[in-house]
């Protein structure tokens, strides 16, 4: 089942054959987002390099960026989470 509000037409009927109508919404929240990469490839100068960052959950598409310090000199991370360049 994917993440959303979920909505039905429900009846409920008793022995003397009396029923009633409603309708019932079910909320399903998506998994918490999780940064699955651990560790990436060592990389080495004047060699290109490339690793794709992986995460589990929240809803996709994925965008990624660079919140606190920096890539090598040579590499950059595009918002696919893909780290590429050649090391300076």
């Amino acid at each position: 089942m994917s993440a959303g509000s979920f909505s039905w037409g429900v009846q409920v009927t008793d022995a003397n054959g009396v029923s009633t109508t409603g309708t019932l919404t079910l909320t399903i929240n998506a998994a918490p987002l999780v940064i699955t990469t651990t560790t990436l490839p060592v990389g080495q100068v004047g060699v290109p390099y490339s690793a794709t960052l992986s995460a589990t959950g929240g809803v996709t598409p994925y965008t990624w960026s660079v919140v606190s310090g920096s890539l090598p000199q040579g590499l950059t991370m595009d918002p696919h989470g893909v780290i590429s360049g050649t090391p300076t």
